[in-house]
């Protein structure tokens, strides 16, 4: 709320850092590379002004909804997702750039 970078103390910060930081991992022998927060601030920086007001207003009529129980997603594949591309098809964004 203060525009001010504030950093959790340890151990809070090494929780965040190992779940959303960059880092490599070994799987199934490979080194492979994890872009957690790359690619989530590729995607969300392709967001626009439009789009944010949308996202807001679910938010906000989200939060005021009754609870629900949500089932977990499937298990993620074990193969790498290729690079993160935002695709909105509301007609309401194509008078925008």
């Amino acid at each position: 709320m203060s525009g001010e970078e504030i950093r959790p103390s340890r151990p809070y910060s090494d929780y965040s850092k190992a779940n959303w930081g960059d880092h490599t991992e070994t799987r199934e022998g490979r080194i492979e590379q994890i872009k957690t927060t790359s690619n989530l601030i590729r995607l969300v920086s392709q967001l626009k002004e439009k789009q944010w007001k949308k996202i807001l207003e679910a938010a906000t009529l989200a939060s005021k909804a009754k609870k629900e129980t949500i089932a977990p997603p499937a298990a993620a594949a074990t193969e790498p997702e290729p690079e993160f591309i935002l695709v909105d098809d509301d007609s309401d964004l194509e008078d925008e750039d």
